[in-house]
């Protein structure tokens, strides 16, 4: 008992962690994402509903198969809501809920009526296997929401994991109750309940990667969108006098020879005072266009101000050739 009792612990502890990280997550991220408190009870009620069914502690079948069967299974339930919430999958719930109801319905009534054990076992044994797979199909259908490195290892471990409820599934039905270390307690079932219990851990493990690593992604891509803004003229998509000083900065740390050419637009005043501004806009960007069009990896541009144009050409030999390049993208 006491090995089975370290090792129940022992998990119990690492889902523990993976609770409280879920928790500390939710709270910096509840206002972008939702579905991750879900996430952090669901994995709670795990932990609460695994002590429980695995009997190592209190030894009581109302308390392991009401009990903890039931917080288990709810716990289950919140994973499922609380991952299609955070992947942004509106769904109903009435299918997994009837299923669910049903199943409870059927180990209530066996159990009253004081039916074979093995009914129960089979039934909440059914009811884990069929929440989980609809946890790993929403997983699925959410595949574009998810980071490509984290499909195969799903899909590997939705494998493992069905693979390992049919072995349990035949080994209950067929009675084995071996005893798998001499002088010890330590059975197929209870083994069955601590290889499930890892797996879990390990299910959770992934949730909290999955959602770390989206909110990361998420918020790296909303940083480039707002210096992006930043850094950007909103008249004429050219870089404005703060992305040019970024650029100018980045220019002199590599140490090679550039040129700064000044341009402005004769005469801009009169378009805009017989024409007004916004006519004026108009041959702003169309002259901004241009501008854009003749950017490469040796040449940037900027709008400095106004109808003020700053052109910084790098890259090349001498200055005749210099000379060249710029006559010619003028052509």
């Amino acid at each position: 008992m006491i090995i089975e009792q370290v090792l129940v612990s022992l998990i119990a502890v690492f889902a523990s962690v993976i609770s409280i990280a879920l928790a500390v997550t939710h709270r910096y991220i509840r206002m972008i994402y939702k579905g991750v408190n879900y996430l952090s009870f669901g994995v709670l009620g795990l932990i609460i509903g695994y002590i429980f069914y695995t009997g190592v502690f209190i030894d009581n079948e109302i308390v392991t198969f009401f009990i903890g069967n039931g917080i288990f299974i709810y716990g289950i339930y919140l994973v499922y809501i609380g991952l299609n919430q955070f992947m942004e999958r509106k769904i109903s719930n009435k299918r997994i809920v009837v299923i669910l109801g049903i199943g409870t319905l059927v180990g209530v009534i066996s159990f009253v009526f004081d039916l074979d054990p093995l009914i129960r076992q089979n039934i909440v044994a059914m009811l884990i296997t069929y929440v989980v797979t609809e946890i790993f199909i929403s997983l699925y259908k959410s595949s574009s929401n998810l980071d490509n490195r984290f499909s195969k290892p799903i899909y590997l471990f939705a494998s493992v994991f069905i693979l390992f409820m049919i072995v349990r599934f035949i080994m209950i039905n067929l009675r084995v109750s071996l005893s798998l270390i001499p002088n010890q307690t330590l059975t197929f079932n209870t083994l069955a309940n601590i290889i499930g219990g890892i797996l879990f851990v390990i299910l959770g493990f992934m949730l909290s990667i999955i959602i770390n690593v989206r909110a990361i992604g998420d918020l790296k891509t909303q940083r480039q969108a707002m210096e992006k803004v930043y850094l950007t003229d909103y008249l004429t998509g050219l870089p404005n006098r703060l992305g040019l000083e970024d650029y100018m900065t980045k220019l002199a740390l590599k140490e090679k020879a550039f040129a700064v050419v000044f341009i402005d637009l004769d005469e801009f005043k009169q378009v805009n005072d017989r024409y007004g501004h916004i006519i004026g806009d108009k041959v702003i960007q169309a002259f901004s266009k241009a501008m854009i069009n003749l950017m490469d990896d040796s040449i940037f541009s900027a709008r400095y101000g106004g109808d003020e144009f700053i052109a910084i050409y790098s890259g090349f030999e001498n200055e005749s050739k210099l000379k060249e390049t710029i006559e010619n993208k003028i052509k």
